[in-house]
């Protein structure tokens, strides 16, 4: 009887396993998604092109936004899911100021459905704080001759990986504040490889219910 029990568990146990299913890709280079909009456009990568890792690296058109307004992402009809994960490449652009620079601070945020998962800054021009990941670019990348331009790969950043997500709908809001932000030709960012992720929860299976019927029989039994 405990052998049958244990085997019903283990099988439920693998039909309940979520698949990653990618519900959203851009590398820009076809132009701009219907799924994004507000703040920003289509700018070539410049110096960024090829920095990155392995099979995701800057390549042809990036988008980027160098105001004060959200850039946001809507996607609707997701599957059944129990977490999302988002991945990108994210760029700092020109004379960024950490919040021990001047002026300070500058900020780069993400906001996932209102509420805000990351608050980023660098130190292109002054200060020493320095976002902590992937960095996969330092150098001159061509706007503003006069900084140097930083880039990080953000899809290993745990504080965007497997969040707890159940909604149809999903909103990302990109853009950038603080005291110090001046946008315009002085400070902007960029983004490029948009990846969003989900994790679909598989529907039951006739032979699933099937099991979770004698599992239940076995219960009462006892």
């Amino acid at each position: 009887m405990k052998t049958f029990a244990a085997l019903v568990v283990v099988s439920l146990a693998g039909l309940a396993n979520a698949q990653p299913t990618q519900v959203f890709y851009s590398n820009f280079d076809s132009g701009q998604p219907a799924e994004l909009s507000g703040a920003g456009g289509l700018e070539s990568v410049f110096g960024f092109a090829g920095a990155g890792n392995t099979g995701d690296t800057f390549t042809g058109n990036l988008w980027r936004n160098d105001g004060w307004s959200m850039t946001t992402l809507t996607l609707t009809n997701l599957p059944a899911h129990d977490s999302v994960s988002v991945g990108f490449l994210l760029a700092f652009i020109d004379s960024w100021d950490s919040t021990n620079g001047s002026p300070a601070p500058d900020w780069f945020n993400l906001d996932i459905d209102g509420t805000n998962f990351l608050q980023l800054t660098s130190a292109n021009a002054s200060g020493n704080v320095i976002y902590g990941g992937d960095q996969i670019y330092w150098g001159g990348a061509g706007w503003n001759g006069s900084w140097w331009d930083r880039a990080f790969d953000m899809g290993n950043e745990s504080l965007i990986q497997n969040i707890p997500h159940t909604a149809s709908s999903l909103t990302l809001d990109f853009y950038a504040s603080g005291g110090g932000y001046q946008g315009g030709i002085d400070e902007s960012f960029a983004i490029d490889n948009l990846d969003v992720i989900v994790n679909v929860v598989p529907a039951p299976t006739a032979a699933g219910l099937v099991l979770a019927g004698a599992l239940a029989s076995l219960r009462r039994r006892r």
